[in-house]
């Protein structure tokens, strides 16, 4: 009997700054052998003899749709494969985040990378 595997996204509604991070959870009686994720039709990772693996993709272009699958192969002599979905892909829709929030966003991790500084140069000086 082929392995249970499911394949997720996170952001689940990524902007055009962030990076996703694809994960893919497998199940199997005889344990699993392998796990490949792929993104826009293109193999990205393979993982052995685990039954959890993840691979971060992006920042990816505003105003795209990019598309995703996984599948997973079992332990056993056969190495029974399973997909998720079991056809086609699962997609996602990357907004375009505009400029002065993007300002923004940069200046609030600005303020507080400069917050993080300040707190170790008090702790060496004092």
């Amino acid at each position: 009997m082929a392995p249970s595997v499911s394949i997720s996204h996170s952001p689940t509604n990524p902007n055009n700054t962030q990076s996703v991070t694809f994960t893919v959870n497998a199940s199997d009686s005889s344990g699993i052998y392998e796990i490949k994720i792929y993104t826009d039709n293109v193999l990205r990772k393979t993982c052995s003899l685990v039954m959890a693996c993840s691979w971060v993709g992006g920042p990816y272009a505003g105003n795209t749709t990019h598309t995703y699958y996984a599948t997973a192969k079992d332990n056993s002599l056969k190495q029974n494969e399973r997909r998720d979905p079991a056809t086609g892909t699962k997609s996602f829709y990357v907004t375009a985040q505009q400029a002065s929030s993007l300002i923004d966003t940069m200046q609030i991790q600005i303020n507080e990378i400069t917050r993080q500084l300040q707190e170790i140069l008090k702790k060496i000086y004092q």
